[in-house]
């Protein structure tokens, strides 16, 4: 009798802590959902943490995962949380919106191309992602002219996201306004002073502007030490007379980060200004394989060759520098007036082929392609096209662009 009595109440118990385990996992979900649409992702992870510790997580819990760790950046577990909640049986139409969302913020802009309108009609709370990644996909497209108004309704309906000053300092800094670009960079720092990028974007500004001593205190802020943070911070000891620090950090570096471009080009600058020339030769070598169309690297490896006593080699690389400086130095009037007038497709063109040739072929790449955007038939850039598919061995690719170019 006693024996049933104690089984009567374990039953009574255990259904009232079933009870309240599924009432605190429902709150929480609640609170994560108002925590979602208030943008603190923090919140919004605790309490489906604590979710998770009173029920076993259902569609629901997933698909809120879902969100938070797209908007955290963190697109392995939305991936998994997607298919995990698909599972689960959530409607497929919200999941869908996310799949588009995710594709949107990891640059997939072929996946998203006839969706912008409806992720638009439908922003809500996600305003600042799809704001950024509708940005870069303009950016890519160096469609410029439609970044402002993006950023205006932005700015308005999230006044304390950093997202728009950091675009406006990337711009700037893009058409070389530096001054401009610091001072963008320093606002969007003001509202979110954990932004790294933000921060190692400032400390370039500052660099481009001789302000040594204050890009080193930016750089020294960062959360990560990255082989490009290295390779800045020795430029700024550099410039303030510590060559032998300089040094130092960048040899200790290059072990780690054998064939990182910033590190390469840096040591070699530095060995040149030590008067180390052969070694100065050596890592100048490196980076001028990796990216040979970069001017200042160039004219560094020029600079190393003649105080090493090979003259005719240096004249050689002069007069490439000297050829490429005269074309750089229309760059940032082209560029302005590419922002002026995007359907201009002359100065485009010049800015695509500028830039492919003596600055960055990555770079000169996506202004190529932003030609085929206005004028798909442009003959002028599919040679070139032609040409940069050739050089990297996408030979498919070279071969249809050469069609292209010859009208066929």
């Amino acid at each position: 009798m006693v024996a049933r009595r104690w089984l009567t109440w374990l039953i009574v118990l255990g259904c009232v802590l079933v009870g309240t385990g599924q009432l605190t996992f429902h709150v929480s979900l609640w609170r994560a959902r108002v925590a979602i649409e208030d943008r603190r992702h923090s919140a919004a992870e605790r309490w489906l943490s604590v979710a998770r510790l009173c029920w076993p997580a259902n569609g629901e819990w997933h698909f809120l995962s879902v969100i938070v760790s797209r908007r955290s950046g963190e697109f392995e577990r939305t991936k998994r949380e997607l298919k995990n909640a698909f599972d689960l049986g959530w409607p497929s139409r919200e999941l869908d919106r996310q799949q588009f969302l995710a594709y949107a913020q990891t640059g997939q802009f072929a996946q998203v191309r006839q969706h912008w309108s409806q992720l638009f009609q439908d922003a809500g709370s996600d305003g600042p992602e799809l704001c950024r990644a509708y940005i870069d996909f303009l950016m890519t497209r160096f469609q410029l002219h439609e970044v402002a108004g993006i950023i205006d309704g932005w700015r308005s309906d999230f006044p304390d996201d950093p997202g728009p000053w950091v675009i406006e300092g990337m711009i700037s800094a893009n058409q070389l306004l530096w001054s401009a670009a610091e001072s963008r960079f320093q606002k969007a720092l003001e509202l979110d002073p954990s932004l790294d990028d933000a921060r190692f974007r400032l400390a370039e500004t500052q660099i481009r502007q001789l302000k040594f001593s204050e890009a080193e205190s930016n750089l020294r802020l960062l959360a990560q030490q990255t082989p490009e943070v290295i390779a800045s911070q020795a430029h700024c000891m550099s410039q303030q007379g510590r060559l032998a620090e300089a040094l130092t950090s960048l040899q200790s570096a290059v072990k780690t980060y054998p064939k990182n471009i910033q590190v390469l080009a840096e040591l070699g600058r530095l060995q040149l200004m030590a008067g180390d020339y052969s070694s100065a030769l050596a890592a100048l070598e490196e980076a001028l394989k990796i990216q040979p169309e970069n001017t200042e690297f160039r004219y560094a490896y020029a600079q190393a060759l003649r105080n090493s006593g090979r003259e005719q080699e240096a004249v050689e690389h002069f007069e490439r520098v000297n050829e490429a400086t005269k074309a750089l130095k229309d760059l940032a009037r082209l560029t302005r007036q590419v922002v002026s007038r995007p359907d201009d497709i002359e100065a485009r063109f010049k800015v695509a082929e500028i830039t492919w040739k003596w600055k960055s072929r990555q770079d000169g790449l996506a202004w190529l392609l932003s030609i085929l955007d206005y004028e798909p038939t442009h003959r002028a850039t599919h040679a070139l096209l032609a040409t940069h598919y050739s050089e990297v061995g996408d030979k498919d690719k070279a071969e249809a662009h050469t069609r292209m170019s010859r009208g066929e």
